[in-house]
């Protein structure tokens, strides 16, 4: 008699219909037992990370992306990037090229708001921008940009040059506990919410959070921000909902509240890092972020900051400087009076 395994669980059947109706049961246990690993393969974190209780990431696999010349640099598709020791000094990462307009502005906003970015461009167009618009920016910041090196042998390395003396007060070597780690993340959801940048964090945008668009470095209590952009919204009534959720999380921080703003973002990190944030944490969060606020309330001049990077474009007529108008300078002043709402409410 013939008959017909099951590819899952090797059951054998004497019909193919009998085999079908197997399958579309739900009870075949090798297909249980597939399903089963491939959700806690989804939801096992990428890394093992201690950085928040003693400021260090535990041993991470390298060959998840392991560049020639500096070992232990991590940056995956699949979650949260990682600089080595004296990331400040030299580190290897991949190179995505960002609209140079995109790149100054991110440059100008972050220096006001000590949000710490770091740019993957080498080209020497690029640098030259980079180095004019640090002249034309309000105050000094941390800002780093890598030089390509070549080797002969078709491999790349990126050297990470601090753009500013003031980089080198923030990006050190520290034994500060994880709650500074959390603060400057905090600054950098601040500047993601002045820009729209709804690609990072879950703060005031409805999705699950894209890890892989945070760093860290060993030894330092700084989140890095990559891959930056600014999305402003259009039309009147989009532009009126976003600013409303804006001065609501702001309000959530100020208050240190537990409200769905944060939680979105400590269910992003406890999701990525295998980590239960304390309530500690979670506050240290919501003090970068309201510390980072006030700067955009009462320090930055958003108008000042965009002439700034006008400047640099003026005599061209690249694409770099057409892309200038992707950054809308009256959603951002609507965006930053809404951050001000939020910090002036009643508490």
């Amino acid at each position: 008699m013939p008959s017909f395994p099951c590819d899952e669980c090797k059951e054998t059947f004497s019909n193919t219909v009998l085999l079908k109706r197997h399958k579309l049961s739900g009870q075949c246990k090798g297909h249980i037992k597939a399903l089963e690993e491939e959700k806690a393969r989804r939801n096992r974190p990428l890394y093992n990370f201690d950085f928040f209780n003693d400021g260090k990431p535990a041993p991470l696999d390298v060959k998840l992306l392991r560049h020639p010349g500096v070992a232990g640099v991590h940056h995956s598709a699949g979650g949260l990037g990682v600089l080595p020791l004296h990331a400040h000094e030299r580190a290897c990462s991949s190179c995505k090229p960002l609209t140079s307009s995109s790149l100054l502005w991110h440059m100008i906003m972050s220096r006001t708001l000590s949000a710490i970015v770091i740019f993957l461009n080498h080209t020497p167009v690029e640098r030259r921008r980079v180095q004019s618009a640090m002249t034309l920016a309000p105050r000094p910041g941390a800002f780093m940009f890598p030089l390509y090196h070549g080797d002969g042998s078709g491999t790349r390395s990126y050297t990470l040059t601090l753009l500013s003396c003031g980089a080198q007060n923030i990006v050190r070597r520290s034994g500060e506990h994880g709650a500074a780690v959390l603060k400057s993340l905090g600054a950098v959801i601040a500047m993601d919410v002045l820009l729209n940048n709804f690609d990072r964090t879950p703060f005031v945008w409805s999705h699950e959070g894209n890890a892989n668009n945070i760093m860290f470095a060993r030894d330092s209590p700084t989140a890095f921000a990559i891959d930056n952009t600014s999305a402003a919204i259009t039309d009147d009534e989009g532009r009126e909902a976003y600013c409303s959720k804006v001065t609501t999380a702001v309000k959530e921080a100020i208050n240190q509240t537990n409200g769905p703003h944060i939680k979105a973002v400590v269910t992003f990190l406890e999701t990525w890092t295998g980590l239960t944030l304390t309530d500690e944490q979670r506050m240290a969060i919501q003090t970068g972020l309201v510390e980072a606020c006030e700067r955009i309330s009462k320090q930055l001049d958003v108008t000042a900051a965009w002439q700034s990077m006008m400047q640099v474009f003026s005599e061209e007529t690249s694409i770099g400087a057409a892309n200038t108008d992707a950054i809308n300078l009256s959603f951002i002043q609507q965006v930053q009076a809404a951050v001000t709402a939020g910090l002036e409410a009643d508490l």
